[in-house]
């Protein structure tokens, strides 16, 4: 239950000059609230929504008024003052060597790190701040080759976590100098010294007196996006999935083996081993000149009308021979490169009312392999024709409650088919649609 006056907890606890410097650290954004919970874990979720300045600096307050203090997680907005590597408890990366390895690629660059315990579960976040607002890209592009210079590769949940980082733009991460958090010695892992809940200003002045001791110039991040691993930022696709990015294409070496009867399989431009004799061109050579074509086409794009969908194949193509053997990431990069690389030559692309049927066809080119077999042809024309039948009974149903005077609801539909309720709920809203015309 929220005590008294709890919305002026900042302005009448926390000193003024200390309330507008945290201010200047943490722009509003969306996020999440959460709440410590037994054995060192803690129960996000207590509040959702947008917070500003205020509700941010009541959060670090709030251990003063509840007997458990609400802990604070922001998502990263387009420009942040830090970046951070998660490396949960579990992690094989959370150890001091990995951390001084860290250092010293950071120090490499002019840079400086700062170990730190996220909470009492003894995670750690391994901060790098900038004195200035940067672009979240740049301090994503500079924590990612400082932490592949210590031998990190897989950055995944348990592993390592990048923050900001656009693979996972709508993760929310936990503000530091919350309760619990706690700074560690590089040396041996020791807390040196650690946040306490009912102490919120103290925190604060702390933060602010780290900040400035560790912050390095903005002008270091900038372009770094581009100078260190220029990124392919794909815009949403509209499946209500989270933007994503997917590093350029490196650098061709030829083909894999031709006669790998595997791989040939797995192409989208099918090859027989019987393709000699019918007058076709070997595999390897015309595989060859596919690949690149698709090369020739994801450098220059378009060259003209009409040219769009044997283009999409030959880049395709192209992007799995150099390494992207993910169906999803061959499909992000070809909207990001058809958006870049049209150079006006397909009118359907031009057409936003055309462009989700350019969606469904690139998501079907990039889905290689064998096509179903006899027995999964046989069980989709099954259950085609009972999805049919159902559509027919429920329409039919519906009508004679139509002209029975009587709505039309899915009990309804249910007593009058026979049929099972989930299978009312997920067929009768197409039916009327179909019906509404």
């Amino acid at each position: 239950m929220r005590s008294p006056g709890q919305r002026q907890i900042a302005s009448s606890v926390l000193d003024p000059v200390v309330a507008s410097g945290v201010a200047a650290l943490f722009p509003p954004a969306r996020g999440v609230q959460g709440t410590p919970i037994p054995r060192n874990r803690t129960k996000w979720g207590t509040r959702f929504g947008y917070f500003t300045t205020t509700r941010i600096l009541n959060a670090y307050a709030s251990g003063l008024f509840c007997r458990r203090p609400n802990l604070l997680a922001l998502r990263f907005t387009e420009k942040t003052r830090f970046g951070a590597l998660d490396l949960d408890v579990a992690s094989p990366h959370r150890t001091l060597a990995t951390f001084a390895a860290l250092e010293t690629a950071a120090t490499l660059r002019g840079l400086r790190l700062t170990l730190c315990r996220s909470s009492s579960s003894g995670g750690w976040h391994v901060y790098l701040w900038a004195d200035d607002f940067v672009a979240s890209t740049d301090m994503h592009a500079v924590l990612w080759r400082i932490a592949e210079g210590a031998g990190i590769t897989h950055f995944k949940n348990g592993v390592c976590e990048l923050y900001p980082d656009p693979h996972h733009a709508r993760q929310a991460f936990r503000l530091p100098c919350q309760a619990e958090f706690a700074w560690l010695s590089p040396a041996d892992g020791t807390v040196v010294r650690e946040c306490r809940a009912d102490e919120p200003e103290r925190n604060l002045r702390a933060l602010l007196e780290w900040t400035s001791e560790v912050a390095v110039p903005s002008s270091v991040f900038s372009g770094a996006a581009t100078a260190l691993a220029p990124p392919v930022v794909v815009a949403q696709m509209p499946r209500g999935r989270p933007p994503k990015q997917v590093p350029p294409p490196r650098a061709s070496a030829g083909l894999p083996n031709p006669d790998d009867l595997t791989l040939q399989r797995a192409l989208t431009y099918r090859y027989d081993r019987n393709a000699a004799k019918r007058g076709k061109p070997s595999f390897s050579t015309a595989g060859l000149a596919r690949f690149r074509e698709g090369e020739q086409r994801y450098r220059v794009g378009l060259e003209r009308p009409g040219s769009r969908n044997e283009a999409l194949r030959n880049v395709a193509f192209y992007l799995f021979f150099v390494g992207y053997t993910r169906a999803t990431d061959r499909e992000l990069l070809l909207v990001d490169w058809l958006r870049a690389k049209h150079n006006g030559h397909s009118a359907a692309w031009l057409d936003p009312a055309q462009r989700e049927g350019i969606f469904a066809e690139i998501r079907r080119l990039v889905v290689w392999g064998p096509g179903p077999t006899p027995r999964q042809r046989a069980a989709h024309a099954v259950n085609e024709s009972t999805r049919k039948a159902h559509e027919d009974e429920i329409a039919a149903a519906a009508r004679r409650l139509s002209e029975s005077g009587i709505r039309v609801t899915n009990r309804r539909l249910v007593e009058e088919t026979g049929l099972a309720m989930n299978t009312v709920a997920r067929v009768w809203p197409v039916v009327r649609r179909k019906i509404r015309g």
